[in-house]
């Protein structure tokens, strides 16, 4: 399965397009995997940030946008379901991001989720919609409220 990301910081920083380690057991487990390799690198990011002494700007938690509520849900619920229990226990450093006020998650909506180029195949439209905001042009996604 197919992951990607993208962090920005008035413009693009880093972004990733990788295969997921492990394979997932359902749509919602691929997602919290891939928002497990993008919390690790906020995290660090912030550190680093703080490290250049630059820590004014790491004081509130980092929002990251996805687009599956099921597994933004996950970093911030305890809860046990038939089609969580069985996660890596690894994956769950996502929900200590969120308990330490690293990062906080949101949802965006799957056709205004840029990172979606890195992941599957789109139409001329949806890559020239997401492409000010890939490029640093724009500072959010499309139609995204302020």
């Amino acid at each position: 399965c197919q992951y990607g990301y993208s962090i920005h910081w008035g413009g693009p920083i880093l972004t990733k397009s990788s295969k997921l380690n492990h394979v997932g057991i359902n749509s919602s487990y691929n997602e919290y995997m891939a928002l497990h390799f993008c919390i690790k690198q906020v995290v660090w990011l912030r550190q680093f940030m703080i490290e250049m002494g630059l820590a004014q700007y790491a004081t509130k938690p980092t929002l990251i946008l996805a687009d599956n509520r099921q597994a933004n849900n996950l970093c911030t619920e305890d809860i046990i379901t038939q089609g969580n229990m069985y996660f890596r226990t690894g994956y769950h450093y996502n929900k200590e991001a969120v308990n330490d006020r690293y990062v906080c998650i949101d949802y965006l909506d799957t056709s205004n989720n840029p990172s979606d180029v890195h992941t599957k195949s789109l139409a001329r439209v949806k890559i020239q919609q997401h492409r000010p905001f890939l490029h640093g042009h724009a500072t959010r996604p499309f139609d995204l409220p302020q």
